[in-house]
């Protein structure tokens, strides 16, 4: 089963996200934690570009295309936005006090640690990451 979501940048995109995620999870049979630790990768993602890649009031399109082949999830994120490539963001070290921690920059760490493979390009005004994630 193949899906694929045209959503917009704005926050109530993400509702629409976790439904279809739900959707497209229980019809491949993933199991629950492996759906969650989905969502969360995606909101990240999703959050991200709203809030940072994008100007105050401006609205682009943010495509996911979402497939499993050989106990393998495929995920594409697509947008418009400002390029941005995750993978050369500094990540702050863990053993930092919280108190003296930057904010930010958990997130992208949370994506890398979650999913098997993360790569960024940006082509034709678009960035574009490409996540895998194998199903045990």
């Amino acid at each position: 089963m193949e899906t694929h979501l045209h959503l917009s940048s704005k926050m109530d995109a993400l509702a629409r996200l976790i439904s279809e995620l739900h959707e497209f999870c229980q019809g491949n049979g993933l199991d629950t934690e492996f759906s969650l630790e989905i969502q969360l990768v995606l909101e990240e993602l999703v959050v991200n570009i709203i809030h940072h890649g994008t100007a105050e009031n401006e609205e682009v399109p943010i495509d996911i295309s979402l497939a499993v082949t050989d106990h393998v999830l495929h995920i594409k994120v697509e947008d418009g936005g400002r390029p941005f490539d995750p993978l050369t963001h500094q990540v702050q070290a863990l053993d930092i006090p919280f108190e003296e921690r930057e904010i930010g920059g958990l997130g992208i760490l949370l994506v890398r640690e979650l999913m098997d493979s993360v790569s960024y390009c940006y082509s034709h005004g678009k960035n574009i990451v490409t996540l895998t994630k194998k199903i045990h």
